[in-house]
């Protein structure tokens, strides 16, 4: 199994006002995978949240995670699989949190502003699974969404025996984070495996626990 690691350390300099919005994108490429981490860093004003994106999720498949294992996700399809748990966690769907604010044919995230996030307390190694299956040969992009509170996270994707890695650093309390994978389908029996797992850094607040909020997937055709 090939395997490529990249781990950059993004440091901030100078204090950050609080409608100030750092971003930052990295990528890794590999022999049939380019994978990317692009990371919006940004703070609370007065207890007031903001966005830091508008994502549309208009793909071939998509999915918007809510609470706790519940999703919304496009009707007819089933590209896109379960999201299976890794590791040891504890969930911690406390607050409705969403460091996005996603649209979609017929609703948005804001019928969801009532609903907790889909967020767990991971161990070194715990995290987040799934596998897509597009079924046909071709180009495709796979978009995954994502939150921390100081915590860092290592997203791996495979496909055909190759494992890509990046690790995604922060220089914030709050980010979130899209990790982007770019991969091509030889035949309708290939399969893309993703995973997103916290990896302890010198700047967390826990090297034992991580902080990790899933969002949203959207899956779509073309580079």
């Amino acid at each position: 199994m090939k395997t490529k690691i990249l781990a950059m350390l993004l440091l901030s300099s100078g204090a950050i006002a609080a409608e100030n919005q750092l971003s930052n994108v990295s990528t890794v490429n590999g022999e049939s995978l380019l994978i990317s981490s692009e990371f919006y860093g940004y703070t609370l004003s007065q207890g007031d949240s903001r966005y830091a994106d508008v994502v549309d999720l208009d793909g071939l498949d998509w999915a918007f995670w809510f609470g706790e294992h519940r999703f919304t996700a496009k009707q007819g399809v089933d590209l896109i699989s379960d999201v299976q748990m890794m590791g040891e966690y504890e969930l911690k769907n406390e607050k409705p949190a969403h460091g996005n604010e996603y649209y979609w044919e017929g609703g948005s995230s804001k019928d969801y502003l009532d609903e907790s996030n889909h967020a767990i307390y991971a161990k070194p190694g715990g995290g987040f699974s799934f596998q897509v299956k597009p079924g046909k040969s071709g180009d495709f992009r796979l978009d995954l969404y994502t939150h921390n509170w100081l915590s860092a996270s290592e997203f791996t994707a495979c496909l055909n025996e190759e494992c890509v890695t990046i690790d995604n650093f922060y220089p914030t309390s709050i980010a979130t984070t899209q990790n982007s994978v770019q991969f091509t389908t030889e035949s309708d029996a290939d399969i893309l495996t993703i995973q997103l797992a916290f990896k302890p850094d010198q700047f967390g607040w826990s090297q034992n626990d991580g902080y990790l909020s899933l969002e949203a997937i959207n899956l779509s055709e073309g580079k």
